[in-house]
Order: structure tokens, then C-alpha cells, then sequence
């Protein structure tokens, strides 16, 4: 995390005072008492830096609010528990909005800071979630009047993305309207990543048109099961299939590309042109080359697959400190 060492104190006071501290989203939805601490131990050690020869000092209600979320221990127990589930906002800057409005759009999601929680990894946002949502951010006509689908939506983070980019303004009203299903095979996640879509705060509990369903890619391949999986893809009449950090395991690879083919063929009615045929978006994190690769030499075979510059260029979509503050 970087701080502004560069910048007056009185700006970074005041950014981390106002926009920080007393910010009513972020009290409203806080994130996990450890991670406030950390921050604010972080924060106050530079603030006690750049405010050294300023006619000035920290507002007290800064060093009264690290010391009520330092952790404590449990009587009887070694150390400090394990960390709590937090709530975590995503800030971006908005596009098209008329002058003198908010210049940002933003997404709250309540995940897990563990890797594994209740016997699955889906209640924490991953990195290749935020590559994705990033890329989408940058090329919002991908979804924006469009029926997409998320494979393995977890606690929400890329849904919830899409889903604010097709309630952008100007969006709403497009016919025909945005549509966008969500889906995990794990019913406590694909709870969870309902519960953050009806957060208030988030534009996605106003979506008309967003639905969460169970979805097992294995169905996909069984027999008896893979009818009812065309039934229902075939009911969404998709244009876009979305999703990210899917590879997990090389033993769920078939299941995942037989899900995809059949998503990508799902279209009730062909389109005249190839170029408007159903496209898929998967971003990676390669854990295990081998694993990769053989998705990849998988993925070649049955479809026609092109490697996509995220056009970051180690750049972050999604803002950080003084940069809300700046807009």
C-alpha cells in the first residue's frame, strides 16, 4: 500500500479523517477488525512522519478508533483468533455520467479472510476475480445489454461488477435489457453471494433481471443429467459466459469445457454473423503449470481461444487512498 508521503499533511489528515474514519458507507459496512487495526497502525505510524515541523497534529479520534479495534486475546487460548469475515468495497471510476454526479461506482461484498472456510475456498474473493472484473470495467459494452452467465460466481465480486455496469445510467433502458445469472455448485456460497447481491448498498439489489441458481458442471457430462443442463442454458439464450479462477483441480477440467461448449451453443436462435455468436471470458491464476497447460491444450481443441491483454498495464481499475479523494 502506498502512502503520499509527498503530499500536505493536512490533505492526507484530512483524507484519512473524512473520507476513511467517518465515511458512513464504510461504518455501515466495516471491514474486519484486524484489518482496521493493521490499517490504522499503518496509517497513524506515516500520518506521525509527514505531520513532524506542521503547526498541526492527528485528530485524536483517529488513535481513539485504533484502540478500539485492537484485537484481544480469547481467556485460555494461545494467541489471537483467527481472522473474522469482513466486508470489503471496491471503488472504480465511473463513465458517461452527467456533470456535477458521483464520479464513482463501487461494490460491497462480505467475504472470508481464511483460504478455507465451512469445507470450500468460495467465500473469499480471488485474484483472478478482480483481473477479470478490471478487464470488464475497461470494455463495458461486453456486458452492457447483454445475457451473461458466471460459472463459479463465489461470494459475488465479478457478478456484482457486471451487474453495476448494467445498471449503469443510460443501460437501464436498453432493449433488449441486460440479463445475468450467477451460479455455484456450493449452496452456502451461492447463499452468500445472494446476500451480497441484496446488500442496499449495491446496485445489484435493484437489478430486474439477476438470478442465482445452483449449477454442478459434472452435470454436464452425465447422461442423465446433462438434458436438464441444456434445458436450462438454453433458457438464458446466452451472449456472454463469464468466470474466474475455475481451474482449480485437473480432475473438474472436462466437466468445465463440457459446461462452456454447451453454454456457448446455448442460443436459441443462431446469429447471422460469427462475430455475434456467444463468447466466453475465464481468467486464471496459474498455481500449477501443468494443470494450466493441459486447460489450455484442452480448451484449443474445442474452441477457438485468444490470449487477451488485460490493458492494465500494472495499473489498478479499482482505486485506492487519496485517489477517491482527488475526484
Amino acid at each position: 500500500m502506498h502512502f503520499p508521503s509527498n503530499s500536505p499533511f493536512t490533505e492526507v489528515h484530512g483524507f484519512f479523517l473524512e473520507c476513511v474514519l467517518l465515511n458512513l458507507h464504510l461504518r455501515r459496512y466495516p471491514p474486519a477488525r484486524q484489518y482496521q487495526y493493521s490499517f490504522w497502525k499503518w496509517a497513524i505510524r506515516h500520518l506521525e512522519e509527514l505531520v513532524v515541523g506542521e503547526d498541526a497534529e492527528i485528530d485524536p479520534r483517529i488513535y481513539s478508533h485504533l484502540i478500539s479495534v485492537m484485537p484481544q486475546s480469547i481467556p485460555g487460548n494461545i494467541g489471537f483468533p483467527p481472522p473474522s469475515e469482513t466486508y470489503a468495497t471496491y471503488f472504480w471510476k465511473s463513465e458517461g455520467i452527467p456533470h456535477g454526479a458521483t464520479a464513482l461506482d463501487r461494490v460491497t461484498v462480505l467475504e472470508s479472510r481464511t483460504v478455507i472456510e465451512s469445507g470450500t475456498t468460495g467465500l473469499r474473493t480471488w485474484l483472478a476475480s478482480y483481473v477479470l472484473a478490471h478487464y470488464l470495467i475497461l470494455h463495458r459494452a461486453l456486458v452492457q445489454g447483454r445475457r451473461v452467465l458466471e460459472l463459479g460466481s463465489g461470494t459475488g465480486l465479478l457478478g456484482l461488477v457486471i451487474a453495476a455496469l448494467q445498471q449503469h445510467p443510460g443501460q437501464r433502458e436498453l432493449a433488449p435489457p441486460s440479463t445475468l445469472w450467477l451460479t455455484d455448485v456450493n449452496s452456502a456460497v451461492l447463499q452468500r453471494c445472494q446476500d451480497n447481491i441484496r446488500l442496499p448498498c449495491n446496485s445489484s439489489s435493484r437489478h430486474p433481471n439477476l438470478k442465482c441458481r445452483l449449477l454442478d458442471w459434472t452435470d454436464a457430462v452425465d447422461p442423465l443429467t446433462r438434458p436438464s443442463v441444456q434445458t436450462s442454458l438454453a433458457e438464458m439464450d446466452l451472449d456472454v459466459v463469464a468466470g474466474a479462477d475455475l481451474v482449480y483441480d485437473p480432475s473438474i477440467i472436462p466437466a468445465l469445457l463440457e459446461t462452456l461448449h454447451l453454454a456457448l451453443e446455448s442460443r436459441s436462435t443462431p446469429p447471422p454473423a460469427p462475430q455475434s455468436r456467444a463468447v466466453a471470458f475465464v481468467a486464471l491464476t496459474v498455481r500449477n503449470k501443468e494443470t494450466f497447460a493441459r486447460f489450455s491444450r484442452a480448451a484449443g481443441d474445442m474452441f477457438l481461444v485468444e490470449e487477451l491483454d488485460n490493458g492494465l498495464n500494472g495499473a489498478d481499475v479499482f482505486l485506492h487512498g487519496p485517489e477517491l479523494d482527488a475526484l
